[in-house]
């Protein structure tokens, strides 16, 4: 009974991840009787990194599912849960957005939501913080001149 909902709990968060609109019909008839059927809304400044993240995520649950270890692929599926909460939270942007001086990485270009920004994809320069969108983006903006830096900066602000 237990794998059982685990796999549903899958869809689940496969759905929310996709950020399709037709959970509802989907899901119909998969959630047990006392399991509210979720809502959804597309998500937010979603990246390919962040579908990588919950993607991985998804398979070691789905491994650890498959090797009997069930309480460890609950565990698994609550922290993506609990991450792609994170991402789709309208109130999570609004509450952080003055603490980054940029609206874009100025590396990729791509959106900053400001609540999944860890210190890690922080850096400090002028006095201001500028937040980045994945791991790999502070290495390459370390490498920039001030100018270069300047220059992203002010594309990123846009």
């Amino acid at each position: 009974m237990i794998k059982k909902f685990i796999v549903r709990t899958l869809i689940v968060v496969i759905v929310a991840a996709v950020g399709i609109g037709f959970t509802r019909p989907l899901l119909a008839g998969t959630l047990p009787p006392s399991h509210p059927m979720p809502t959804t809304r597309p998500m937010q400044h979603v990246g390919p990194h962040h579908m990588g993240i919950i993607l991985k995520s998804i398979d070691l649950a789905i491994k650890d599912l498959q090797a009997g270890k069930t309480s460890s692929a609950l565990e698994k599926l609550l922290q993506v849960k609990s991450f792609i909460e994170r991402l789709s939270s309208p109130t999570a942007a609004v509450k952080h957005k003055a603490a980054f001086v940029n609206a874009r990485c100025p590396i990729m270009g791509n959106p900053i939501n400001p609540a999944t920004v860890t210190e890690n994809l922080t850096r400090e320069y002028k006095g201001q913080r500028v937040a980045f969108c994945c791991a790999m983006c502070p290495g390459k903006w370390d490498k920039l001149t001030d100018a270069q830096k300047d220059a992203k900066l002010k594309e990123a602000a846009k």
